[in-house]
């Protein structure tokens, strides 16, 4: 203790106080391999002598939990896709007991279920049964020797993971902006007299971006020049619509609408007058407003949208986005959009009698219809014939359907 006390003297020169990281610092000269989350030789020691001062030591990061196989993005409806997580120890000890912890749609409290050790330090455990195109929220759970538990996310539940149930997930539509796919730059009845969208790398200003939020084009409004005034180019007068192109969702049971946005309304004589305004249309006829942004974050941000919640998916899907200048005056407004893309998920199984979801329908998907018998309620993957009953018609479905799955 006394080296570290004469090492710790030059990190400190010059202070005339004892400032909260001095505690840091001697463990940082303690520490053996560069990491003092995990603990170090003699953390116990430096934690109670700095902390009976007032200096408390860091918390350590005792379990660290991880994915080996990465974490699904979607998650079968019938409850067969695998969640494997890997529990190594740091400054605690795994004590063999993690849990899956799920809330499935719009549920209050999730339900933990046994995550079982297959070797290596490995757990695995399915997320479960759930109704198509619901949202999955999930995080893991372990507990060391001494009850402590850890999670990942590790501030979970306030951050979560997520799945989508869906049988299929498709990229239906994708645009980094880089070369042109279609889009409107404006369209009749637009009434904006400056800072009309266009397409190509913004001259950044106190409103506008420097740099589009990937590669070397985004959507924008008004190209202003270099070293002019942040309203040269802003939106006036009016508003500016950016047309998508027609997106093909037929046949989706769901789509979710995703891009990064910039929006400025808070300069000008009259602030945060004027909305970026989100829209889709089934038929490019008929609008639906999506969202209504009034927030400046001076950065890009990401935008998702379950389009399914607001239109009939079909072969003639359509989103625009309005800037717009129509406040009593003096705002000053710019927007630019970058990175869409349009994902289609689907709840059409290819294979419905296989419930296990192993391949092939056999004895082992009767005897999980069989567990199931009786009236459905939620998720149902059992009643294969959609009767609201598993009944005597799912087993003469399934029987026509064993063998391998095509």
């Amino acid at each position: 203790m006394a080296s570290l006390a004469i090492n710790a003297v030059p990190l400190h020169a010059g202070q005339s106080d004892i400032a909260q990281d001095i505690t840091v610092d001697y463990l940082t000269l303690n520490d053996t391999d560069g990491n003092i989350s995990n603990g170090t030789p003699d953390y116990t020691e430096i934690a109670q002598a700095f902390g009976a001062h007032g200096l408390p030591a860091p918390t350590l990061s005792l379990l660290n939990i991880s994915f080996p196989s990465g974490t699904p993005s979607t998650a079968s409806p019938s409850g067969t896709t695998p969640v494997t997580v890997q529990v190594d120890p740091l400054a605690g000890t795994p004590s063999g007991t993690v849990t899956l912890n799920v809330k499935v749609g719009a549920a209050t409290t999730y339900t933990a279920y046994p995550m079982t050790a297959i070797g290596g330090s490995q757990y695995r455990a399915n997320l479960p049964a759930s109704t198509c195109t619901s949202l999955l929220s999930w995080y893991v759970e372990a507990t060391t020797t001494n009850s402590v538990a850890v999670r990942n996310p590790s501030n979970a539940p306030t951050t979560l993971l997520t799945s989508t149930s869906a049988t299929s997930v498709a990229t239906a539509f994708t645009d980094d902006v880089e070369t042109v796919k279609g889009w409107t730059l404006g369209i009749t009845g637009d009434t904006a007299t400056a800072g009309q969208w266009t397409r190509g790398n913004p001259v950044g200003t106190t409103a506008q971006p420097e740099n589009p939020r990937s590669g070397s084009n985004c959507f924008f409004t008004g190209q202003g020049t270099v070293g002019g005034a942040a309203g040269a180019a802003d939106v006036d007068g009016g508003r500016t619509t950016l047309l998508s192109p027609v997106f093909d969702l037929t046949g989706a049971s769901a789509a979710v609408l995703s891009l990064y946005y910039w929006h400025s309304n808070n300069g000008g004589a009259l602030p945060n007058e004027d909305p970026l305004l989100i829209q889709a249309s089934a038929n490019g006829t008929t609008w639906v407003q999506l969202d209504s942004i009034n927030t400046n974050l001076n950065a890009w941000a990401l935008k998702e949208y379950r389009l399914d919640q607001f239109i009939t998916l079909g072969p003639t899907v359509r989103v625009r986005v309005i800037s717009l200048d129509e406040g009593a005056g003096g705002s000053l407004v710019e927007s630019a959009v970058d990175d869409i893309t349009v994902t289609a998920i689907g709840c059409q199984s290819p294979c419905p009698s296989d419930i296990d979801g192993n391949g092939i329908v056999d004895a082992g998907d009767i005897g999980v219809l069989l567990l199931a018998f009786g009236n459905c309620s939620g998720a149902c993957p059992s009643d294969i014939d959609g009767n609201g009953i598993v009944d005597a018609g799912d087993i003469g479905v399934m029987l026509l359907a064993f063998g391998n799955c095509p």
